[in-house]
């Protein structure tokens, strides 16, 4: 009887998932055929089956498409989505999507990042604050020749003017990829002076409404080699980040992880394998709201024989369509983590 009625059940939530999409691409084209494959999106997450514990494409057509796509960061309530994509000349802007009356809409570039580049965007838990990364200039300044962290505070007409975090996590140098735990420390990439000589990460705390002067992580987190985009978690107890040229590294750069020790440093850093890391390139590492699902982006290509003979029509679908090496999102089921736990921290 129970499972007769799931049945029931799961096949009215199908049914009306299709009244949605056959709704929204109405809505989208005054009931003709939808220009916008967000039109037949609905729902939490666009709508898409929960991943498992193999990584999966995010949104394939819609958000994971042949153009160079890179961070995931939903709002609370995984109803509006933000991302950044290459607009050409390594120019990324900042794109926003959002659920309305159950259909979500076409991707609308910030006002932020019309003039400027914007990339690396990180939401706070309420959703009401949106941090991300620019080469624009700093108030008083006419031209910047380095990245800064900067924010935007939502407001009731829309997202206020970008605000530099200022010194002293900005710097002389590029900053990028702000990430925060629940306290308001935040981690991010600096190629600053005072490191171990490259891009690396470092940590400020929030202490009486200001960052402290920022921390470089060391190592084991840090190396002489390459260090960018930190995922902390909210209870600092873990860090993803991505890294190249390590003696374990599969690709131009591979996610890693590491996990806080007893005695408040961390333990040595774990390459999260190949089921997420490729030959090519892994980064920008990053949780939904909830820590339900664990988002990165990759610039993996399908496995294919050398032998295979191009065509005109190959190369037109390897250059428009997903998994054609400039970049796609993933997701993956966040209890993953638990896999790279080191034994003696269980």
């Amino acid at each position: 009887m129970v499972r007769c009625t799931c049945r029931v059940g799961g096949l009215l939530l199908a049914a009306l998932a299709i009244v949605l999409a056959a709704s929204c691409a109405s809505k989208e084209t005054g009931g003709g055929e939808s220009a916008s494959p967000f039109a037949a999106l609905s729902g939490p997450y666009f709508g898409q089956p929960p991943p498992g514990m193999t990584p999966e494409m995010f949104a394939r057509g819609a958000v994971s498409t042949g153009m160079q796509e890179l961070n995931a960061v939903f709002f609370p309530g995984a109803r509006e989505f933000c991302y950044s994509i290459d607009g050409g000349a390594m120019r990324f802007v900042l794109l926003l999507t959002r659920e309305e009356d159950g259909c979500w809409t076409e991707p609308e570039v910030t006002l932020f990042t019309q003039e400027y580049t914007g990339v690396d965007a990180w939401a706070t838990k309420d959703g009401n604050r949106l941090y991300f990364c620019s080469d624009r200039p700093r108030p008083g300044e006419e031209r910047r020749s380095d990245w800064d962290i900067w924010y935007v505070d939502r407001m009731p007409t829309g997202w206020s003017e970008p605000v530099n975090v200022g010194p002293p996590v900005n710097s002389e140098a590029d900053e990028f990829y702000p990430s925060l735990a629940d306290d308001g420390t935040m981690y991010f990439q600096s190629s600053r002076v005072g490191g171990m000589g490259g891009r690396e990460l470092w940590r400020s705390e929030w202490v009486d409404g200001r960052y402290t002067e920022p921390e470089n992580l060391g190592p084991p987190i840090n190396s002489a080699g390459f260090e960018g985009d930190p995922c902390i978690a909210g209870d600092e107890s873990f860090i993803i980040f991505s890294a190249a040229n390590r003696d374990d590294t599969i690709g131009m750069g591979d996610l890693y992880i590491c996990f806080r020790t007893d005695d408040g440093g961390w333990s040595e850093a774990v390459h999260m394998g190949e089921e997420i890391n490729s030959r090519a390139h892994e980064n920008c590492p990053i949780f939904s709201p909830d820590g339900r699902y664990f988002f990165f982006t990759s610039r993996k290509t399908p496995d294919e024989s050398p032998e295979t003979r191009i065509t005109y029509e190959s190369l037109k679908n390897r250059l428009t369509c997903p998994e054609n090496g400039q970049g796609d999102i993933y997701w993956v089921d966040a209890r993953v983590i638990d896999q790279f736990r080191p034994e003696s921290l269980d």
